[in-house]
Order: C-alpha cells, then structure tokens, then sequence
C-alpha cells in the first residue's frame, strides 16, 4: 500500500512537470489609456470636438493618496493616447485620480494637499497667434499646432476600473471620442478675441428739395487697427471642488501691457461686406478698466461731394473696450464687428445705416434790431 501511494505521487509529479498552465493575458486591455475631447463654449455654440494634435501633461494619484503618474507626456500613439515615456497598467484595486492639462509645456504645479486637488499656472505669458501666423506664411502656420497656444484643464477624472473602455458620456454631454482609455474632457482656460471691419454704407443718393436727386460718395481706406493696453500674463490658481464637480478659479493679470497690430495689409479698402482683420487671437482673460484697453484706429476718408468736389480726410480715433464689452472670459470667443459710418454721428438719434440723421441743413436766425438812443438838442 506504502508503495503504491509513492508511485501515484511520483506519477503525479511527472505529469505536472510536463503540463504547461497558459495564464489568462491581461496585459494589453490593462494598460492605461486616455479618450481626449474639448469642451468648447461660445456666445454661438455650446459642444464638444476632439482633441486632435498636440501631446498634454498629466498627473495621477493612487486611491486619492499616493503619486502614480508625475507630470508624464500623454500623445496619440497610433490610434492610442498613451503615456510617451513609461507604460502603466491599472492596479488590481483601489482607484487612480488624473489631471491632465495642455500643452504639455505649460507645466503647471500640480498638488494634493490636505485631501485637495490644486492646478496653478504661474506667471503664465499669452502668445495671441504663431509667429508664421503674423507673417503670412500661411503653410508655416498650418503646420505649428493650435494646442501649442491653447492653455487647457481637463476634469478630474477618477477610474477605478480594470478596463481600457470607459466612456465618457456621462461628462456635459458629451460623446465617446472614439478612443478608448480615461475620459479627459478638456476646457479652454484663455479667452479668444475675433476682429471684423465694413463701411455701413458707401454711397447715398438724395432727393432734393427740387425733387432732383444728388449722389454723394465715400471711399475709405484702414490704415491702423491695433489692440492696446491689454494684458497677456497672468496667474490662474486651481481648486477642485469635490461637491460641485469642477475646477474653481480665475486669473489674476500682471501689471505688463502689450500692444497687438491687427489690420493684415497695409490700406485695406472698406466694403460693405465684413473683411476680417486678426482672428482668433488668444488672450488672457481679463476684466477691462478705463481707459487701459483700448481699440485704435486710423483711417483716411475721401468723400466726393454731390456737387463733385473731391474733399479728403484723416481721421484716428481709440475706443475703450470697457463700452464695448466688460471682461473677455475664459473659454468664450469675443467677436468684435467694426462698423464704420462714412459721417458724422447724431448722438441723440444715431440712424447707423443711413446719413439722413448728418445731412446739412441750415438754422436760419435773424438777430434783432439793437436799439440806441441819439439825443439832440438843437438851439436856434
């Protein structure tokens, strides 16, 4: 009996050295990935698009505890958004809080601190376009990225799932973006500005008193259009507030001021039809003070009279943006619509389409008599 218990042992133990056990691969489906979308708002349109270039920074915490990911460069690595420098994998337990903002090079401190989550760029300096951009070289600019101009936060997001598949439905509405890996929702934290320019009109035909008619014509020309006095650095401090699921703060500009050449050719000539000036342009958001930020402009103005003498005039003028609009904010898209009327304005009733309101016409008055006294005596 002894013995036949050691053969079946000894058995046994031969069959499992020549037995191979396959574990289960989790390693591909548990490898860390990212879904990447922008949240984008404007006075028109409230919606999502994708993130599509451009790499970003992102930190991760460990069951809201322990640093897991610092500061690693997150890029599209064929039709994955993953990790550039280290691969991770999800644990087997616990959740991963990430943070995550864009460009990569806006390296923001990024803390857990007493059970908060904080963002801070500090010191962080605006470049409203490209260089190539202000140089016309229109394939130079198409080939540097957007995102490398656009500062961005993404949500918090917490996962705590052993997958490579979690949607991000469930944030603003939005819709998988097609990748799969950690929903990072992005959100713009500068502001943009958008400049347009038209004549209101450029040409009127009168009747006059003698039921005749009368044309009177205006050609105008922009010599100078130039953003000034607004500020382009700044710092924005970042709280995560757990209870309303958001990100709290606001910048706080330096006390530097830059100036912003907007006209894209020298004497453009008005239409009637918008022309755009500099589009697009990122700023720092800011609250607008008196007499700081201003719009300057400059034109030349010839204006051939019914009676067909040509007459010509230079005329310049800076607009506060504080009456235009209060603040340019963050994440929303300020487009400034240049109006120019070719003539003088009535500020009590301003007719903006037509001159009816500034047609000369006259006041006749006639001032009385003075009376003064001539006193004679004549003696005879």
């Amino acid at each position: 009996m002894k013995k036949y218990l050691i053969l079946t042992l000894a058995s046994l133990l031969a069959l499992a050295a020549c037995s191979k056990v396959a574990p289960v691969s989790e390693t591909a489906q548990r490898e860390i990935s990212f879904q990447v979308a922008n949240y984008v708002q404007t006075k028109a349109t409230t919606g999502v698009k994708y993130y599509e270039d451009g790499t970003f920074g992102t930190y991760a915490w460990f069951n809201a505890a322990d640093p897991f990911m610092v500061n690693e460069e997150v890029g599209l690595s064929g039709n994955v958004w993953k990790t550039l420098r280290n691969t991770f994998y999800w644990p087997k337990t616990g959740s991963i809080d990430f943070i995550s903002f864009s460009p990569y090079a806006a390296n923001p401190e990024v803390k857990l601190t007493d059970g908060t989550y904080s963002m801070t760029f500090g010191d962080y300096t605006v470049i409203p376009e490209q260089a190539a951009a202000q140089s016309n070289d229109a394939t130079a600019a198409a080939a540097v990225s957007a995102y490398s101009l656009d500062l961005m936060y993404a949500d918090l997001a917490t996962a705590s799932e052993n997958k490579d598949d979690i949607q991000d439905n469930g944030i603003q509405g939005s819709n998988d973006s097609g990748y799969k890996g950690v929903p990072t929702l992005f959100r713009h934290a500068l502001a943009k500005v958008s400049f347009s320019i038209q004549a209101n009109f450029l040409e009127v035909t009168a009747t006059n008193a003698d039921q005749s008619t009368s044309k009177t014509t205006w050609e105008i020309t922009l010599n100078k259009a130039q953003l000034q006095g607004y500020k382009n650095q700044g710092t924005l401090a970042l709280d995560w507030d757990k209870t309303n699921g958001k990100w709290n703060g606001s910048w706080v500009a330096g006390e530097n001021a830059e100036d912003q050449t907007l006209v894209l050719k020298e004497n453009l000539q008005l239409t009637t039809s918008p022309q755009d000036l500099k589009t697009d342009l990122f700023m720092l958001p800011q609250v607008f003070a008196d007499r700081a930020q201003q719009l300057a402009l400059d034109f030349t103005i010839k204006t051939t009279l019914a009676n067909g003498n040509v007459i010509n005039e230079s005329y310049s003028t800076a607009i506060d943006l504080k009456t235009i609009t209060n603040e340019w904010k963050m994440n929303q898209i300020t487009n400034y619509i240049i109006k120019i009327k070719p003539t003088a304005s009535d500020d009590t009733n301003p007719r903006p389409d037509t001159p009816e309101d500034v047609v000369i016409t006259f006041d006749p008055a006639v001032v009385d008599w003075n009376s003064a006294d001539a006193d004679l005596t004549l003696q005879i």
